[in-house]
């Protein structure tokens, strides 16, 4: 997943002044996995996102690009079991859910009265 993380992880460490081998041995992972977070390579699981907010001292939306000045709205509990479950998912049953939630979202026509 290259998501909007990659550009602010760069920016938080370049703030730091340390390198990425540095900030990976203080978070207690590899180097390699710390440069894949930073470039977007791999998803940033929940706890990953957690961990390096409070390492850089901020919220895990600045960690993920969010400024705080968007329109999206808390999630319901409903809405945040279904993105839990979702997360638990593979690959490729996410990509089949996006298309079955894509296709079924389409606008449609509205309905002709009953004469």
């Amino acid at each position: 997943m290259g998501g909007q993380h990659n550009n602010r992880l760069r920016e938080l460490r370049k703030q730091t002044g340390k390198t990425q081998a540095q900030i990976a041995a203080e978070l207690g992972v590899n180097k390699a996995t710390y440069s894949t977070w930073e470039l977007g390579r791999t998803e940033l699981k929940a706890d990953n996102i957690v961990k390096l907010a409070k390492y850089f001292g901020c919220s895990p939306n600045e960690i993920l690009g969010f400024d705080g000045r968007s329109s999206l709205r808390t999630m319901d509990i409903f809405e945040e079991h279904y993105v839990t479950l979702f997360q638990k998912l593979a690959p490729n049953y996410r990509d089949a859910i996006i298309e079955i939630m894509s296709g079924c979202a389409k606008p449609r026509p509205p309905r002709r009265p009953k004469a």
